[in-house]
């Protein structure tokens, strides 16, 4: 990423380190880049579930497109594609994991997008709450949640780009 940070040119390069591993493994990846100064968000996604991106009129939008698995998919020819992020957006990215806890993949990502639209402050943890209702995990979870303020382009202080809340 710090030669080619281009998403799909990414994900090529990993998928030839997996297949040059062997031993028939597949890995699942989402590679975004945010330009900070114009909110632009470039993406490409190996077999990954689809990352979300919430406006802040609630309206969400799947960021489905992508590819096979990494291990699976060879070089791909296919562009990253590319969107503008409107300030006060949110985007989820999440495993697998999340949309399984009942088993059904189909439902899971309609539980995962109807929690989504509801979750508030700490997003992260409202959603987990929601979806596994204090039931363990059956795989692993893991969500990255990514509130979008102002581009540095509207910010006074440039330093406030550097800062990440967790």
């Amino acid at each position: 990423a710090l030669i080619n940070p281009d998403p799909v040119a990414v994900l090529n390069a990993v998928d030839r380190i997996v297949r040059a591993i062997g031993q028939a493994q597949f890995v699942t990846a989402f590679v975004g880049v945010l330009d900070p100064v114009s909110f632009e968000f470039s993406f490409a996604s190996a077999g990954h579930p689809p990352a979300l991106l919430r406006d802040a009129d609630g309206v969400i939008t799947s960021l489905d497109e992508g590819d096979l698995p990494l291990g699976l998919r060879g070089r791909s020819e296919d562009g990253s594609r590319t969107i503008e992020i409107a300030p006060g957006s949110v985007l989820l990215c999440y495993t697998d994991g999340l949309t399984e806890f009942d088993r059904d993949a189909v439902d899971g990502e309609r539980r995962v997008r109807d929690a989504f639209a509801e979750a508030t402050g700490d997003i992260a943890r409202a959603i987990y709450a929601r979806i596994s209702q204090g039931r363990p995990a059956h795989d692993d979870v893991a969500m990255l949640a990514v509130a979008f303020e102002q581009p540095l382009v509207a910010l006074d202080d440039p330093r406030r780009a550097s800062v990440w809340s967790f």
